[in-house]
């Protein structure tokens, strides 16, 4: 709960660059828990977010990205276990989230590396090889760009 708050505070306040909807889906996401948290016989402990359409094809595709985070995943195979075109994935997450599925993929691998950072789980290198980049040249350049900072100046901080 308190590193699901920490990123909601740091989406919010401090990265200026984050689109919209990821400061709306963390807060749906310690609504969620917070639910869960004081009805804990009530409300199952894993699954979708509270209020969320299970079979749409935005929710299964996140579910998807989730399980396969950082595992090779690429928009025909995405489609292809959804079930659907390609086109429509890709117009789905436009929509939605107003961002593309590989963008979201890469924005979240890069989140994830932020907090690996923070806890020095692991270096620089490592991280670029796990987020799916083969340079950390090109890896400290998109975390960077979404972060202000390269990743050994925001390993530094810690």
């Amino acid at each position: 709960m308190d590193d699901l708050i920490d990123r909601y505070d740091f989406e919010r306040r401090l990265n200026g660059k984050t689109p919209a909807q990821c400061p709306y889906f963390l807060e749906k996401q310690i609504l969620n828990e917070l639910v869960r948290l004081f009805f804990p016989k009530e409300i199952p402990t894993t699954g979708h977010l509270l209020g969320e359409k299970n079979d749409g094809i935005l929710s299964r595709a996140l579910d998807i990205i989730d399980r396969k985070l950082f595992l090779t995943l690429t928009l025909d195979e995405l489609a292809r276990d959804l079930d659907v075109g390609v086109s429509l994935v890709q117009k789905t997450f436009q929509k939605e989230l107003g961002i593309s599925p590989m963008a979201l993929i890469a924005d979240m691998r890069l989140e994830h590396a932020a907090s690996f950072l923070e806890r020095g789980d692991w270096t620089p290198s490592e991280l670029a090889h796990i987020c799916g980049y083969s340079e950390l040249s090109a890896f400290s350049r998109a975390f960077k760009r979404k972060f202000g900072v390269s990743p050994k100046a925001f390993a530094a901080k810690r």
